[in-house]
């Protein structure tokens, strides 16, 4: 059915549009948007370059050779600053982001208006991404020797399509140029915005929120504190039930991690569950310790993505800025900062260490660490702290 549905609205025949997972991978990663800054800038046609490397950058922030073609852009006469634009942008993301900032800032009306969007937004990009899991079946596993009966090929391509729709939560909550995607996307939504609607004295919509969003949480206690006191301020006849794209979303997710978990228990299937609120009743009783095992493992890097950014507190110097973090560097936990000291200073630097600086030193006194035609200078710990 699908072959003759593509076959009627892509001609020639369907095989010829479809992107092999090489391709796919390199168009998630905006790799065209690389050549087409190179071509852009060769045909002297510049907003298009910035643009288009503006675009790939955003995606790729640790490509240390499109962070010099940037710079080197904004240095550029002719180069307008509005040619620095996304062209591959989420609405759901450009959305949430400006409805959180107004959240922050106290701007509920706004924040409601924004958050509405980015949520709607994110369902209907959910349902696109689901789509896209329809396709032949690929075989992960290109070393399996054994052909499968028709049962258990049906079965695999089936739970294939399953895995990959759960998977789209994780592929519509990470922001192009993230690694990890942001925990709880939609239930945040909710979140955020009944204690909006509640702040401009909506309560029939804040309740209709904190409803949607204890189909995710139906034990959280804060949120059912709020909903008591919603019933009592509507009254008790009033009725309060969560938005029905929720409540679809939620029930549809469920019965497929049903699926998958019985494919996991009965067929060998492997599965990462990618949402925290997934009920235990839902997982086989054998896989439960391994389930919460993994949960508490995002949880923990959760908060460690959130303890790192409390600790970061503001410069203290004006007019810096952070050229490089430590997930550029490797993961090391290091930084590199730009405009820290003054010419004068740094003048200053150099000049104590040339004075101070030995051949070999910091290499363990060898003139050449790497080979006889290299020779290097440097301050052992010591001599650093002593300078």
């Amino acid at each position: 059915c699908l072959q003759r549905c593509l076959g009627r609205r892509l001609r020639p025949a369907p095989s010829a549009h479809r992107a092999s997972r090489a391709v796919r991978r390199d168009f998630e990663r905006r790799e065209p948007y690389n050549y087409l800054q190179v071509a852009f800038f060769q045909l002297k046609k510049l907003d298009q370059a910035v643009s288009a490397a503006h675009t790939f950058f955003v995606a790729n922030p640790q490509h240390l050779q499109m962070r010099e073609d940037i710079e080197k852009y904004r240095r550029m006469s002719g180069v307008k600053s509005d040619s620095f634009q996304d062209l591959e942008a989420t609405p759901h993301w450009e959305a949430y982001e400006t409805g959180v900032q107004h959240y922050h800032a106290d701007e509920y009306l706004q924040a409601m208006a924004r958050l509405e969007e980015s949520l709607s937004e994110a369902l209907s990009a959910l349902e696109e991404c689901r789509a896209l899991c329809e396709g032949p079946y690929e075989d992960e596993d290109e070393e399996e020797k054994m052909q499968p009966g028709l049962y258990e090929a049906i079965a695999a391509h089936y739970i294939q399509v399953l895995k990959c729709r759960q998977q789209c939560v994780l592929q519509i909550a990470t922001k192009p140029g993230r690694i990890s995607a942001t925990e709880d996307f939609i239930p945040s939504h909710l979140d955020l915005l009944q204690f909006a609607y509640s702040q401009v004295g909506n309560q029939t919509l804040a309740a209709e929120c904190a409803a949607s969003y204890l189909l995710f949480y139906p034990t959280d206690e804060p949120m059912l504190e709020k909903m008591k006191q919603y019933r009592t301020e509507l009254g008790e006849d009033a009725a309060v039930t969560a938005r029905q794209s929720i409540q679809h979303y939620v029930q549809r997710s469920l019965m497929e991690k049903k699926l998958i978990y019985y494919a996991v228990e009965h067929l060998g299937e492997t599965f990462h569950d990618p949402d925290l609120w997934t009920p235990d009743e839902v997982i086989p009783e054998n896989l439960r310790q391994k389930y919460r095992e993994d949960q508490e493992k995002q949880k923990q890097e959760a908060l460690d993505v959130e303890e790192r950014e409390k600790r970061a507190r503001p410069l203290p110097f004006e007019g810096i800025a952070v050229t490089m973090d430590s997930q550029q560097m490797n993961g090391t936990q290091r930084v590199v900062f730009d405009r820290v000291l003054t010419e004068s200073e740094c003048k200053d630097l150099l000049r104590l260490t040339k004075a101070a600086g030995e051949a070999g030193d910091g290499y363990r006194a060898r003139r050449s660490p790497h080979t006889p035609h290299e020779r290097f200078e440097g301050l052992t710990v010591l001599k650093a702290v002593q300078v």
